[in-house]
């Protein structure tokens, strides 16, 4: 796995960023918005493919009956994530040119694309199956999206830098107006996205008489999937990535454009040092020992960096193992309460609503007009995953 994240970032390092931002930051706001839409398209297309690509490279059953198809599912593998972290880039171009835009046009496209998402969610029918998989669909979105405007903010913050090490500006002591500048548009994207999704999602519950109740039991069955130790045949030999499969977060894509975006920001790191042109140069000795001596500094960051998150992902996974177990250790009781309260009328529901209701079904719910032998189609949300086609892919 390491082996496969390591080829897909250093394939990465040829890509040219300055190149993207130019090519994007030249179209026109029209262009920008269908740019947007087409990214978005793209990366779901990449993410569905994607995860079938990766359980043919790990599955058990391959590796032990067809080992010798490995290096081709591997090179596959490696174009997917390849593709996919381009995918990625472009996503953090075009997000960094409405950011950092002169004017407010630009942003506010943006945020207009955002609050779209209402009007095509709102007024629709769901059912819970299909409100799983938009809340997983969310919960991808917004992290993919606070990450790459995380990284929009300290590149800016190092363009402003003043020193090699001054991951700060200066006017962070004189002022925060320079603060202001980087963070504000970083602050609006995520309040705003926050915002429509806690609007979609308060009016499609309220729409489809659906009680807020549901949404603990998302959280048991991704709180299942990081418990589970069940080990089926021709399952993937990794069952660590269960829970980000059911969300539909590709992981080695993100995490290869992650380091690409790390790598350039110590070259503008490196590149950002303070020299005195006027002064005279060392002999080249000092010189050479000086450049040693840098690299060695700059090996000792990456070392301590790599081990502090290393810590915190080990901290983390055992926060997130526990509290998985506390939820499934609850889980019984929660569904017993649900199902106490599926019992009940839905909100804002008189005993003629109810009335009407169970008329109308019974109309249009005649087995007489079904197909016979025909499958229902209903997926339980245990075996419910973000790609799994139900009414619509999110």
């Amino acid at each position: 796995m390491l082996l496969f994240l390591l080829t897909s970032a250093f394939l990465l390092i040829y890509t040219e960023p300055s190149r993207m931002y130019h090519g994007v930051r030249g179209q026109d706001n029209v262009k920008l918005y269908v740019i947007f839409n087409a990214l978005e398209i793209a990366d779901k297309l990449c993410c569905s493919i994607g995860q079938d690509i990766l359980d043919s490279l790990f599955s058990r059953t391959r590796l032990t009956q067809k080992p010798s198809t490995t290096p081709i599912y591997l090179a596959l593998a490696v174009i997917y994530a390849v593709a996919h972290s381009l995918v990625f880039l472009y996503q953090l171009v075009a997000l960094n040119v409405a950011v950092n835009s002169y004017d407010n046009a630009l942003l506010t496209l943006l945020l207009s694309n955002q609050f779209v998402e209402i009007k095509g969610s709102v007024f629709k029918r769901f059912d819970k199956s299909s409100l799983f998989q938009i809340t997983c669909a969310d919960i991808v979105e917004r992290f993919q999206l606070m990450l790459m405007l995380t990284i929009i903010a300290c590149r800016n913050l190092i363009e402003l830098s003043g020193s090699n090490f001054a991951f700060l500006p200066r006017a962070f002591i004189r002022s925060n107006t320079q603060l202001e500048t980087i963070f504000s548009p970083v602050v609006i994207v995520i309040l705003s996205e926050m915002a429509v999704d806690w609007l979609k999602h308060a009016f499609i519950t309220k729409f489809m008489h659906i009680r807020p109740s549901i949404y603990g039991r998302f959280v048991d069955i991704l709180a299942g999937d990081l418990v589970s130790t069940t080990k089926k045949i021709g399952a993937p030999v990794d069952l660590a990535p269960k829970a980000s499969r059911r969300l539909g977060f590709a992981a080695i894509p993100l995490g290869a454009f992650v380091v690409r975006v790390a790598v350039q920001a110590l070259g503008m790191l490196s590149d950002s040092s303070s020299i005195d042109e006027c002064a005279t140069l060392p002999p080249s000795a000092l010189q050479r020992g000086a450049v040693v001596m840098q690299w060695f500094v700059w090996l000792l960051v990456c070392v301590v960096g790599w081990l502090v998150l290393l810590a915190i992902k080990l901290l983390l996974g055992i926060r997130l193992s526990a509290f998985a177990h506390h939820r499934q250790a609850e889980a019984v009781a929660r569904r017993t309460e649900d199902v106490l309260t599926n019992l009940q009328t839905p909100i804002g529901e008189g005993n003629e609503d109810k009335d009407d209701r169970i008329r109308s079904k019974q109309h249009l719910s005649t087995r007489i007009d079904d197909v016979p032998n025909a499958p229902t189609g209903k997926i339980p949300l245990e075996e419910l995953s973000r790609y799994d086609m139900v009414k619509r892919i999110w």
